[in-house]
């Protein structure tokens, strides 16, 4: 027989409102402390759980995620600027086919071939930089990320075109819209609706011109455009359309530009922070990039860096929380979950169980020596999701992050102030409520 889920009990002091009150005022700080309550627990009265142990993450994410789908406030705003869903908000059989079509373009093979270009637009970024200069640099990463993604989704970049501009407010607007707790309607006369609109129309002005131009000459330029297109001439669902393979790359810049850029900036933070770390990293970059060259076979060597990337991941996942709907009851465990519950999994709170991550809030990469990460438990770290809707860029995105990461402390050391305070906060991904000035030195 299933056994009630315990309710999540308020700090001593605070009312029954607090379990709406405290996700608004610091989530990830909510989370933290929820999950301290139990493997599993309900958000007070709320028809709302926290799911925080591994076998129960297995649960939601792989073995039952037919049962769960995306929360109705994704999907609503989605479709109603969108015209149709996309792979981030899809279930089900538009879901199937819409993952099936973007598999091959992140192919290992395929993504190796970014490489030089990624590596070109970092240099290109490093050239602009002087010694002694202070960057805002989740702004520095996220200007980089734009031009990278621009350029592997359809051979452009957009990092300084009004395009770009627009594509950046929509996604800034969007990330407000759905994490609002009830469904604003895109025709109410508001002004965030109008502007929503707006930076959608000048980004379509951009990108349908490109895709009706690479329809009619059938060229595969090497770009993810080029993959969706030849997957749409292969598509016999009649779920590709034009449309839908605009809103595939609106999503994939959305899955790319954001989480890629603030996990290189967090990553950067904690190197800067942590002189016995840096001092190992950067002799691993001198001896791997000696001649200066940066090759495919020299970021897989890069195994130290990818073992700090990964420990910033655990520590700082920008990806924080991620939801789900119950379409119907279900059982995990003992515990029996009501069809339409809200069920939160949040790798910030699973990342720091202190069972499985001794020292939680420690950074040390050699969690993830190999040796060490195989002890890790399976769905005990999940920085790009897990199961079947497992981000499709991850691979993608730690070449980009190792490339871009060598590259800058090759040449330049970065310094924090004294009196920085480093404070995340959550807005549909993790983000830092007072920038991240970095000074720079030449090496």
């Amino acid at each position: 027989m299933a056994q009630a889920i315990p309710k999540a009990q308020a700090p001593e002091g605070k009312n029954f409102l607090y379990h709406l009150q405290a996700p608004n005022d610091n989530l990830l700080t909510y989370f933290e402390e929820i999950a301290q309550q139990g493997d599993i627990v309900q958000l007070g009265f709320l028809p709302a759980y926290l799911v925080n142990h591994p076998d129960y993450v297995q649960e939601v994410l792989v073995k039952q995620a037919k049962s769960f789908h995306k929360p109705n406030s994704v999907k609503h705003t989605v479709a109603q600027f969108l015209g149709t869903q996309n792979l981030f908000s899809s279930d089900d059989a538009v879901w199937k086919a819409l993952r099936k079509a973007e598999q091959p373009a992140f192919h290992m093979r395929r993504i190796g071939s970014y490489l030089s270009m990624m590596a070109e637009q970092t240099d290109t970024m490093l050239g602009s930089w002087q010694s002694g200069q202070t960057l805002d640099f989740p702004q520095v990463m996220m200007d980089l990320t734009l031009s990278i993604t621009s350029m592997s989704l359809f051979g452009q970049d957009i990092a300084n075109a009004k395009a770009g501009e627009a594509i950046i407010e929509f996604l800034d607007l969007f990330s407000d819209r759905v994490t609002t707790p009830v469904p604003i309607p895109a025709w109410l006369p508001l002004s965030s609706n109008q502007r929503m609109k707006d930076a959608l129309k000048v980004a379509d002005e951009l990108l349908l011109p490109i895709i009706e131009q690479r329809k009619a000459s059938g060229e595969d330029t090497g770009d993810i455009l080029s993959m969706l297109l030849l997957a749409q001439q292969n598509d016999d669902t009649g779920i590709l359309t034009d449309l839908q393979v605009r809103n595939e790359v609106y999503n994939l810049f959305a899955a790319g530009y954001e989480v890629t850029a603030n996990t290189t900036a967090f990553t950067m933070y904690l190197i800067a922070t942590h002189s016995t770390i840096y001092h190992q990293l950067i002799a691993e970059i001198d001896n791997i990039l000696a001649d200066g060259q940066l090759t495919l076979d020299k970021v897989g060597q890069l195994t130290y860096l990818e073992q700090v990337i990964k420990e910033s991941m655990r520590l700082l996942p920008i990806t924080a929380v991620v939801s789900r709907t119950a379409t119907e009851d279900i059982t995990i465990g003992d515990y029996r979950i009501p069809k339409n519950a809200q069920v939160f999994v949040a790798p910030w709170a699973l990342h720091r169980r202190v069972d499985i991550y001794p020292n939680p809030e420690q950074f040390d990469p050699n969690r993830f020596t190999p040796e060490n990460e195989k002890d890790i438990p399976k769905n005990a770290y999940i920085p790009f999701s897990t199961g079947p809707r497992v981000c499709l860029g991850s691979a993608f995105a730690m070449l980009q992050m190792k490339t871009t990461l060598s590259l800058m402390l090759k040449q330049y050391q970065f310094n924090v102030a004294d009196d920085y305070i480093f404070e995340p906060y959550w807005r549909f991904n993790t983000r830092l409520k007072h920038g991240l000035p970095l000074t720079i030195q030449a090496r």
